[in-house]
């Protein structure tokens, strides 16, 4: 039997707010879960003798069902046997849910609890977590007093006398919006600090650079402001950037495939006379960034290489750069975010509450090198103390007395506030794909192995974080719920790249020659999948449909989901524009299904930050005209 967990965040919240869980921690369909409540002291976990609790599982937009229980938990000096708890049953649960907890009758105030999950099989014997209480939110039972919840993560850090927000910082403000809308009772304020190095007044003018560029960031199109943040951004950055800024942020841009083949060439130095002069590979690496996100955002036409006297006439990093990295920023967060249009992104960040909303002076603060946490000697400065700081104050909590940045001191003392850190994002997994089951129980794949799928769209370039990685992940997965649902499911799958120089030309892997069932053999030749040549997917999305057989070479199935993955708009044909090279093959393959499989139907799945030259209209379409539906991943 599967083990699943229902997982908070960790964090205090007040009695009665609400806590977002993700959808993949309540795959709890069909069975019972028993939710602990255990209390919080210096001696661990132990059997809390609380009276009275409840707690109210409210599913979101995929389902309509509540479920609430209560129970008594034990009286005052006399612990029940074991750990009080009751028993929950879910059904049906889908989509976004929250949690709600009510502040337990007769607690003593002050106190502080932890919630678990424990999954138990039909006979009501624990699965997980084996018998022990895991603690996944705290709860308090009175006021919260001088308390705020802080991330501060050393990734979110900036070149030597600079403004910039480099790219693992954004992977930071994933991690502060991602916990700002699972706790909308908490009320956000951005401290930057810099070290000791320079002028105490210069760094304060650094750090509220720092800090605002940060700020307009997260803001995005916070109440139909893009282009107001987006444009104080760039003021930010133009006055205070070096040349190892713009070359990190081009390395990490080619991890997508849009980008791809950009080399920004050595780093320069973030210090001395240097630290803004343009070498000659960095220009050229600027010119086709500039061409290259033009085609994609834009629509523009695909750019030619920069000629040397292009490459000659770039000094300086220009200001439409800073620009273009927001929009390539704002186009990343919302993907992580798992969002696909952009006013679903404002509507988040439009959400995300202020401790002081008055101005953007008092959002984020620019502490200079007041509050360092370690000290420096010698005039060298600490990465520790160059920091930026995210703090959560939930709703009922003391305020800081004031916020000018001279005053802030008492939030460092522990005999004054108490803090609870919030776990960096560095470690969280890219978001993975999810794949549905299929409407038909038998299912063709057709998986685009093209070089591109080795892109890794802005994550770590790390091989488990490439898109045929993620894909091989999302297809075991899928692969074992069909084999769940339906015992006698058919699949094949099939793999195609093809060659640059003959856009028709295409290399097909087959699992096998015809439509079987699921086994061992099948993962196995997932893995053994990797990425070559370019993407003739008309090519193999004919030869798939017509060369289709089922066991023993008997004639397929007549009802099947046709199910394409791919990243990259097709080969165009010779003599085509790429948009009536398109259309032509969305025809051919149309017309050749409704010829020779009626019955099917075709469902396509396009990498969202593969966008560009037509790619997610090619795939709506294809699926559109084919009885299908098209998914961004």
């Amino acid at each position: 039997m599967a083990a699943y967990s229902l997982r908070f965040t960790p964090n205090v919240f007040k009695a009665g707010a609400r806590v977002s869980v993700r959808p993949e921690f309540f795959a709890l369909t069909g069975q019972r879960c028993q939710l602990k409540l255990v209390e919080v002291d210096d001696d661990g976990l132990r059997p809390t003798d609380v009276a009275t609790f409840s707690v109210t599982v409210v599913a979101g937009s995929g389902g309509a069902r509540r479920f609430s229980a209560a129970a008594r938990v034990g009286e005052a000096g006399t612990p029940p046997e074991g750990t009080p708890s009751f028993t929950l049953v879910f059904e049906g649960v889908a989509g976004e849910h929250q949690v709600a907890v009510d502040k337990p009758r007769d607690a003593k105030e002050g106190r502080f609890f932890e919630l678990g999950l424990v999954v138990l099989d039909p006979s009501g014997k624990e699965v997980y977590p084996a018998g022990k209480p895991l603690p996944y939110a705290r709860m308090d039972c009175g006021s919260v007093g001088s308390r705020y919840a802080k991330m501060n993560c050393k990734a979110l850090n900036f070149s030597n006398d600079s403004a910039v927000v480099l790219p693992d910082g954004v992977w930071v403000l994933y991690g502060v919006l991602d916990y700002a809308r699972s706790h909308r009772d908490g009320r956000l304020l951005v401290l930057s600090h810099t070290d000791s190095v320079g002028a105490a007044a210069d760094n304060d003018r650094l750090s509220d650079d720092r800090a605002r560029s940060v700020l307009h960031l997260m803001r995005g199109g916070h109440e139909g402001d893009y282009a107001a943040n987006r444009a104080a951004f760039v003021a930010r950055c133009k006055g205070r950037w070096a040349t190892l800024d713009a070359q990190t942020i081009l390395r990490w841009a080619a991890t997508f495939s849009w980008a791809a083949g950009i080399d920004p060439g050595p780093p320069s130095s973030d210090r001395g006379a240097g630290r803004q002069a343009v070498p000659q590979a960095t220009a050229r690496a600027l010119l086709e960034f500039d061409g290259l996100f033009k085609a994609k955002f834009a629509g523009a036409a695909e750019p030619a290489p920069p000629t040397a006297a292009q490459v000659a006439a770039v000094k300086t990093v220009p200001d439409a750069f800073w620009g273009q990295v927001f929009d390539v920023y704002q186009d990343f967060l919302m993907r992580l975010l798992g969002h696909q249009r952009r006013a679903d992104m404002d509507k988040l960040v439009t959400g995300v509450r202020w401790l002081d909303a008055m101005s953007d002076a008092t959002r984020s603060i620019g502490c200079g090198e007041r509050y360092p946490l370690v000290a420096e000697q010698g005039g060298r400065g600490s990465v520790e103390n160059r920091r930026t700081e995210f703090m959560f104050f939930v709703d009922g909590s003391e305020r800081p007395a004031s916020l000018a940045r001279g005053d802030l001191g008492p939030l460092y003392d522990a005999a004054v506030w108490t803090v609870d850190e919030i776990p960096c994002p560095d470690d969280k997994p890219p978001p993975e794909i999810t794949l549905p089951l299929p409407r038909t129980k038998d299912v063709l794949f057709v998986i685009d192995v093209s070089g591109s799928m080795q892109a890794t769209d802005g994550l770590r370039a790390l091989e488990e974080n490439t898109r045929l990685s993620r894909v091989k992940r999302a297809l075991r997965r899928l692969l074992g719920d069909l084999q769940a649902a339906h015992a006698d499911a058919l699949v094949n799958l099939i793999a195609y790249g093809g060659s640059s120089a003959d856009p028709r030309a295409v290399e097909l892997d087959r699992w096998r020659d015809a439509l079987g069932p699921i086994d061992a053999s099948t993962v196995t030749w997932i893995e053994g999948l990797r990425p070559r040549g370019s993407t003739p997917t008309g090519e193999a999305m004919l030869m798939a449909l017509r060369e289709a057989k089922g066991p023993g070479g008997a004639a397929p199935p007549a009802a099947l989901t046709v199910v394409l993955l791919s990243d990259g708009a097709p080969n165009v044909r010779p003599g085509m524009t790429s948009e009536a090279s398109r259309a032509a093959i969305i025809k051919e393959i149309t017309d050749t299904r409704a010829r020779l499989r009626p019955g099917w139907t075709i469902d396509t799945y396009g990498f969202a930050a593969a966008d560009g030259q037509g790619f997610n209209d090619f795939m709506q379409k294809l699926a559109a005209r084919n009885g299908g539906t098209f998914t961004a991943i």
